[in-house]
């Protein structure tokens, strides 16, 4: 399907989302207005979970949605901040572009839950391959733990979780972090070759850890860049305030 066309149908279908959300907010702040009117405490978000929880209907408008507009825009925006949920701290996911904007909430952020949500959740799968043995040099794994995991790891064969974990656990010369980069590596060398969801080229996100070495390029937010630019003290420099 031609770019422009899907661009129009993420437009359409985000008009008709936008639409039926309205409604929703209109009626449900009239429930919540109604309970309060009996002296009754309860949430706009209780409500609202009330209502739309249990329907497949709508989650699966949302992966849709999500789908479409990966597909139609030239790159991608992601970004996290905590949030609470049932008294724990977990984080709240945000993931846009000029077309569309969706939210996740997820326990962890880490690299893998950033690939996860970039991906819709969809089941880990995990290859090594040529991309994946390089990506080792960037985490700096040791001579000896590379060593290990040539001989030990079956080489571009594209494994499940159940599978890749048994064949993780056998490398017994690695430690936590050097498991950790390695199942990041397979993640994401997957991922770059896979054909079920689309891929992102362009990421836009701040210089967050858990954002790097997921897309072709990552590309620096400038108003995270401009928090470095208020350090600029230098005395020799005049128009630092200017700047």
């Amino acid at each position: 399907m031609p770019i422009k066309t899907i661009t129009n149908q993420v437009r359409i279908q985000k008009g008709k989302r936008n639409a039926s959300v309205n409604r929703k907010f209109h009626v449900g702040k009239r429930i919540l207005g109604f309970f309060q009117n009996f002296g009754i405490e309860v949430s706009a978000t209780y409500i609202s979970q009330q209502w739309t929880g249990g329907y497949d209907l709508f989650h699966q408008e949302k992966s849709d949605l999500y789908r479409s507009g990966i597909t139609a825009s030239d790159y991608v925006q992601i970004d996290d901040t905590r949030a609470r949920v049932n008294g724990t701290n977990q984080y709240c996911q945000i993931v846009c572009s000029p077309l569309f904007t969706a939210y996740f909430t997820t326990p962890k952020q880490d690299r893998l839950t950033s690939l996860s949500v970039l991906t819709d959740f969809m089941p880990p799968h995990y290859l090594y391959n040529e991309p994946a043995k390089r990506l080792p040099d960037t985490f700096r794994l040791a001579g000896k733990a590379r060593v290990a995991i040539d001989a030990q790891l079956p080489a571009d064969v594209v494994m499940n979780e159940s599978e890749f974990n048994p064949q993780l656990t056998r490398i017994d010369t690695l430690g936590s972090r050097e498991r950790v980069h390695l199942t990041e590596a397979c993640a994401i060398a997957f991922y770059q070759q896979q054909t079920d969801f689309p891929i992102i080229a362009r990421l836009l996100a701040d210089d967050a850890p858990q954002f790097k070495l997921l897309t072709l390029f990552l590309c620096l937010c400038w108003i995270h860049d401009a928090r470095h630019h208020k350090k600029l003290k230098h005395p020799s420099y005049p128009y630092t305030n200017k700047f």
